[in-house]
C-alpha cells in the first residue's frame, strides 16, 4: 500500500506515538518538542479516501464518533487535543 499523507508528515516532522486510522484518514500524534503532553490530529484529504469513508465523513454524528474513537485508541482525551 502506498504511503499515506499521514505517514509522510509524521516521518518529516519526527512526531512520536502516532496512531493512524488509514481507512478514515485520521492521525493522532504527539510532538513533544512543540507541546509536551498534548495531542494533535491530522486528517487526510477527503477526496483521497474510499467512497465508503467519504460517506461516513458526510454525517456529523459519525464524524464525531470517528474522531473520539481515534483519540481513545491513541490514549488522548479531548482535554489534551490541540487544534491547529
Amino acid at each position: 500500500m502506498p504511503e499515506s499523507a499521514n505517514d509522510t508528515r509524521q516521518r518529516r516532522r519526527g512526531t512520536r506515538n502516532a496512531r493512524s486510522n488509514r481507512e478514515n484518514g485520521i492521525a493522532v500524534y504527539a510532538a513533544p518538542s512543540v507541546k509536551p503532553g498534548k495531542a494533535f490530529m491530522y486528517f487526510d484529504p477527503i477526496d483521497r479516501l474510499s467512497p465508503d469513508a467519504q460517506a461516513r465523513w458526510a454525517v456529523k454524528e459519525i464524524q464525531d464518533q470517528m474522531i473520539h474513537e481515534a483519540l481513545r485508541k491513541a490514549g488522548a482525551g479531548d482535554e489534551q487535543l490541540v487544534l491547529a
